[in-house]
């Protein structure tokens, strides 16, 4: 589908007005963001995966990860998956803005102390303001304005709002899921978005690795491709969240939305594994609130 085609799937489906997705009204200003997003994109470009009907109907994880960090770019649909979520996790909300601001500070300390010169990131979602800042370019050009930042983002409508925040050619955002595809989207980050593997790399995966269901073989490519003194972030829970992690993994999955819960433990058992050396203490093991970036290093 192209961006005209979404536009008209877009005017037929809310015909100028309203219309009802969980009890609560698409609105006019709902309607504009969508087409703000899509005018972030290039003409002609095609807008594969989500229809304009599955966007409205159906959460997605990064609205819902919008919604957590108090941005507005989130539907009924959205807000009812985050409340079975908070439900079963009381302290999701606070866990999601201590994972983003864990993300920005693993960022800035790669290029500012390690003199890394790469940043690639997944699942960063929209660029909802807040104490981090709205989009991670932004710290790391703050470290270094010379840095290239590159964003893996699988949400159709998310890549267009960060794609709409890129000034110049040293940020690029492309479509794609390293949880899904962790070799192909590392090919596709070098053809099409620049990333040099020759050089060292900070990898973001905040989410990535408790979105797949075979970690084991994202951190094997990781081993393989990245240069030595390439750093990586992903997510673990900290052993007391586990419980209630695990509840809201069985009701993000009665949503489509399914994750696995991992400990730090799990995690560096699993990265070592792969080669990969684990940082477990020091500027790149940032524990906020209930969020746990474990930052690795190629041996």
């Amino acid at each position: 589908m192209t961006t005209d085609a979404w536009k008209a799937a877009l005017d037929a489906l809310l015909g100028g007005g309203d219309v009802r997705r969980g009890g609560t009204a698409v609105t006019a200003a709902d309607r504009a963001r969508l087409e703000d997003a899509l005018a972030a994109l290039p003409p002609g470009e095609p807008c594969e995966g989500p229809t304009v009907r599955e966007v409205l109907a159906a959460p997605s994880r990064a609205r819902v990860r919008d919604l957590f960090l108090g941005g507005k770019d989130h539907y009924a649909v959205d807000r009812l998956a985050a409340a079975e979520l908070t439900a079963a996790w009381p302290d999701i909300a606070r866990a999601t803005a201590a994972l983003r601001a864990a993300v920005h500070t693993t960022a800035r300390h790669a290029v500012g102390g390690l003199g890394i010169r790469q940043v690639l990131v997944a699942d960063y979602g929209y660029p909802t303001a807040g104490t981090s800042g709205r989009d991670l370019h932004t710290t790391v050009h703050q470290a270094s304005p010379d840095a290239a930042v590159l964003y893996l983002e699988p949400d159709p409508i998310a890549a267009a709002a960060l794609r709409a925040l890129c000034g110049h050619g040293s940020v690029a955002v492309l479509r794609d899921d390293p949880a899904a595809d962790p070799g192909g989207a590392f090919a596709r980050a070098v053809r099409d978005g620049g990333l040099d593997l020759g050089r060292p790399v900070c990898v973001l995966l905040p989410e990535a690795m408790a979105r797949t269901g075979a970690p084991g073989r994202t951190a094997r490519v990781l081993a393989r491709a990245l240069a030595p003194g390439s750093v990586v972030m992903v997510m673990a829970a900290g052993p007391d969240d586990i419980p209630a992690v695990r509840r809201a993994a069985e009701a993000a999955a009665r949503h489509l939305l399914p994750f696995h819960p991992r400990t730090a433990a799990g995690l560096r058992d699993l990265l070592g594994a792969a080669g990969l050396t684990c940082l477990e203490h020091g500027p790149l093991l940032a524990r906020t609130g209930h969020a746990c970036a474990v930052g690795v290093r190629r041996a």
